[in-house]
């Protein structure tokens, strides 16, 4: 099945974005299986997963927006390290596309680990995550990025 998942999720998405053209960000959310320890960060007295921003590359196969994916991910790591510094665990780049091909403002975040973060850390930091994106796009719209 996983060989499978995003050939699957692709066609969601691009269903998705057909359906809704207005959409200015593309976000897939996992949890890190890699990494074998706790990634913590202390916000506002409650402990968050750090999140790490994946982009893929176009290494193996064609991704005419990685480049933008990435100058994307250098702002949102940026916004996020300007809102709740330490929640940022950085970016990765790696070699597959990840369904980022299908949009310019596309990132995959893997927050915290599966088995060493717990899941109220993990909700925490997407919580906290999406009041980042909110900021973002109130500064896109401000200036039409």
């Amino acid at each position: 099945i996983f060989p499978k998942s995003y050939g699957n999720s692709e066609k969601t998405v691009k269903a998705m974005l057909a359906e809704n053209p207005s959409v200015q960000i593309v976000i897939d959310v996992h949890r890190d299986a890699g990494v074998n320890k706790k990634e913590v960060v202390r916000i506002n007295n409650r402990d968050a997963a750090k999140i790490l921003l994946v982009v893929g590359t176009n290494t193996r196969l064609e991704h005419p927006h990685w480049k933008k994916n990435k100058a994307f991910a250098e702002t949102v790591v940026k916004k996020m390290d300007e809102l709740y510094p330490g929640l940022a665990k950085g970016i990765r780049m790696q070699d597959g596309r990840y369904n980022q091909h299908v949009h310019p403002n596309a990132i995959l975040i893997e927050v915290g680990n599966a088995e060493k973060t717990t899941r109220e850390e993990a909700e925490y930091a997407v919580t906290l995550f999406a009041d980042v994106i909110y900021h973002l796009l109130a500064d896109m719209q401000k200036t039409k990025i």
